[in-house]
């Protein structure tokens, strides 16, 4: 049987003050005296705040939208197909819809 050095903790350097050690033990980094540590950061939001959402369409149906998304009058991206088609079809029915940019 092989037998291994004992691994002890590491001591802390002499003089540092118990303030010191739990911060460091912690993890953490120190604030400046009468300083409060910084609040997380929001991100920003969009004016128009976006939808995000999954799809499920079937594989021929989808191939036909990419087919005409990539007219070469038209060549749009897939979403906004979709979103023209949409208020396209939302216009059909008679729902008012502010112009899209």
């Amino acid at each position: 049987m092989a037998l291994r050095e004992r691994v002890t903790k590491p001591q802390p350097a002499p003089g540092l003050n118990p303030a010191e050690l739990a911060i460091i033990n912690k993890g953490g980094a120190p604030t400046a005296e009468g300083q409060t540590p910084p609040s997380p950061v929001e991100p920003e939001k969009p004016a128009d705040e976006i939808t995000k959402w999954t799809l499920r369409i079937p594989a021929e149906l989808m191939a036909l939208v990419e087919k005409d998304a990539k007219k070469a009058f038209a060549k749009k991206s897939i979403n906004t197909w979709f979103v023209e088609a949409a208020v396209e079809k939302l216009r059909a029915a008679g729902v008012e819809i502010e112009q899209q940019s």
